[in-house]
């Protein structure tokens, strides 16, 4: 997922990425990466539809 012009940085977009750890936003101008928090709902309904998306491809 994007998130446009949102660095806090150089105003560059964020790519959000989701793993088994975590979620992070990457800046994809300037490379600043900032951890999601867990305790955050965005990061909740993120790990929700990674896990949803990885037992629908185990399937």
């Amino acid at each position: 997922m994007l998130f446009f012009k949102c660095c806090t940085i150089c105003d560059g977009d964020l790519l959000l990425e989701v793993d088994n750890i975590g979620a992070n936003l990457t800046c994809l101008r300037c490379n600043y990466t900032a951890a999601v928090p867990a305790n955050t709902h965005l990061f909740n309904v993120l790990c929700d539809d990674a896990n949803r998306t990885n037992s629908a491809q185990a399937a």
